[in-house]
């Protein structure tokens, strides 16, 4: 494994047996230009997601609306 991946993960209380078995595999950093602030959270700091996820969230947001459930 990468030394900065095992240095990120060690960080942050990943260990390499919890990777191995959950067979998480290696996510690369997404191109700025396709992330989207997609809401606002309670205390001002931005939920960002890839374009096709910020496309999901706001369906799913304009569904629970309709159902008058506030996520």
């Amino acid at each position: 494994m990468d030394k900065l991946l095992v240095d990120i993960h060690q960080s942050l209380g990943i260990s390499e047996s919890h990777i191995n078995a959950n067979k998480l595999k290696f996510q690369p950093q997404p191109n700025l230009d396709s992330l989207e602030i997609v809401d606002i959270d309670f205390e001002g700091k931005p939920f960002i997601l890839q374009a096709s996820a910020a496309k999901a969230w706001r369906a799913m947001k304009h569904a629970a609306q309709k159902d008058q459930i506030q996520l």
